[in-house]
């Protein structure tokens, strides 16, 4: 029996790209103890959001509180569709769509965990554009702006 000779063996490291590559793309573990509050680099405490200064803003409505709808209620009268209708979406619709799908939930520090929606680390890297051709806005292309609910 032929005994197959193995470089990555007998030097202890990888050799071949796809061995390379698939040491470097392991899944390491974690330390067990948590990395201090103290110790973490800025770009885990910043929050970022993008923002258009130069151009004008349209400040939505206050969204419709949510208090008294049941979530067995929303599950029950949710269904997809592909009828579309070309009657406009009033802005106070268009208000509660953007403001419950990517929406602050509280404007105020600390931003992370502060959305409708998980996020992996808290970066929440969604941005929505909205292209308005149906609504009560003026055609066009529109960017969402979070912090100023615009």
């Amino acid at each position: 029996m032929k005994q197959q000779f193995d470089l990555r063996r007998l030097l202890g490291k990888p050799v071949t790209i796809s061995q390379k590559f698939h040491e470097a793309t392991k899944i390491k573990r974690l330390p067990k103890k948590p990395l201090p509050v103290k110790r973490w680099p800025k770009s885990w405490i910043t929050a970022y959001f993008k923002d258009y200064p130069r151009l004008d803003k349209i400040v939505l409505s206050p969204p419709n509180n949510l208090d008294n709808v049941l979530f067995r209620d929303v599950l029950a009268k949710r269904k997809s569709s592909r009828d579309f209708s070309k009657k406009p979406l009033p802005i106070d619709t268009l208000s509660d769509l953007l403001f419950y799908s990517a929406g602050l939930r509280e404007n105020k520090p600390p931003w992370s965990a502060n959305r409708f929606y998980p996020s992996p680390g808290a970066r929440y890297p969604l941005e929505l554009y909205i292209i308005s051709q149906h609504t009560d806005l003026p055609n066009g292309l529109y960017h969402y702006n979070l912090r100023l609910h615009a």
